[in-house]
């Protein structure tokens, strides 16, 4: 299976929720500073995917996909 880039267009329909913007931010400065997984927990947390669509967009395994998802949420909480 070959790996698919996520595209990040095309999903303005977002709910609004207290404090998106301030996720959004700091995820955002997460991506923009090369913090490995953040593009996954962006997309997920601002733009609405689910850690099963990523999987499949990307062509990588589910458990990966937490994996990174849990390695990225520590390294960001350890930043803070």
């Amino acid at each position: 299976m070959q790996k698919r880039a996520i595209p990040l267009d095309g999903r303005d329909e977002r709910p609004v929720l207290p404090g998106l913007d301030a996720v959004e931010a700091v995820l955002s400065e997460a991506v923009d500073a090369g913090v490995k997984g953040a593009e996954t927990v962006y997309a997920v947390h601002v733009l609405g995917y689910s850690y099963s669509e990523i999987a499949e967009i990307t062509g990588v395994d589910r458990r990966t996909v937490y994996a990174r998802r849990d390695r990225t949420l520590a390294r960001l909480a350890a930043t803070s």
